[in-house]
């Protein structure tokens, strides 16, 4: 495995100018990566994508979900980077100078999250599901009144809506279900998560109501691969999410 001294030697004055030398000879139309479809219907197929439509679906994703100019976010990645989706998020995330960590592996994301306490991360609905799946499991464990008032709080986190306001009794209980039960749903993540952002496949509406009840904003986007692939996202606006959509 190379050290970072040995990438950085490379910055050398002669690999410097003919790095310059290739540069100016690119242009926004010429080919910047080649990303494999999943195959799921048939054989995997090269998808062409340009340096401009790379750039220009940075540029408008991060006015439109909105990403801040906030080098003191930190997120945590841990999907295939031969995707579009976490491609262009990594793009989006180094324009915005937010820092990365990578995940040392799935099996490691739980101690990863712990250890980093990062401000988002991306996933897709399947590993959101399993992390729900394991939550659902561990409340199962409980037993008596504590089992009693785990069932009560997601059942409260099921009810709620964005959009419109539960009234002064739902509030009340879903900010007593946030501080007794929420809180350690939260903490698990690092305690610092401020969007959690999933693609590739539909959210089950269940889960979005769920997790953004319990104050673990979930957002939505949506695009093929050959739209570089942003074509739609949830903002982090009020009232710029309506789940399901």
């Amino acid at each position: 495995e190379a050290h970072w001294t040995e990438v950085s030697a490379l910055a050398n004055e002669a690999n410097m100018a003919t790095l310059e030398t290739v540069k100016q000879s690119i242009t926004a139309d010429h080919l910047a990566t080649i990303i494999y479809t999943s195959g799921t219907t048939g054989t995997p197929k090269g998808v062409m994508l340009t340096h401009k439509n790379i750039v220009s679906n940075v540029k408008l994703s991060k006015e439109s979900f909105p990403f801040p100019d906030a080098p003191e976010y930190k997120v945590l990645s841990f999907l295939p980077l031969n995707h579009i989706f976490e491609k262009t998020v990594t793009y989006i995330y180094l324009f915005s100078g937010i820092s990365i960590y990578y995940a040392q592996s799935l099996d490691t994301i739980g101690d990863n999250l712990k250890e980093v306490k990062p401000d988002g991360f991306t996933t897709v609905p399947r590993l959101l599901e399993k992390v729900f799946e394991k939550i659902m499991a561990k409340g199962q464990e409980l037993t008596g009144f504590k089992k009693a008032l785990f069932a009560w709080a997601v059942h409260t986190a099921e009810r709620y809506d964005n959009l419109q306001d539960g009234g002064f009794f739902y509030n009340i209980k879903l900010a007593i279900a946030n501080k007794l039960i929420f809180s350690k749903w939260r903490e698990a993540l690092g305690g610092n998560i401020r969007f959690i952002i999933t693609g590739g496949a539909a959210c089950q509406e269940k889960l979005l109501r769920i997790f953004n009840g319990a104050k673990i904003p979930v957002y939505e986007g949506y695009g093929p691969t050959e739209n570089s692939p942003v074509i739609c996202v949830n903002r982090q606006t009020t009232g710029g999410t309506k789940f399901g959509t």
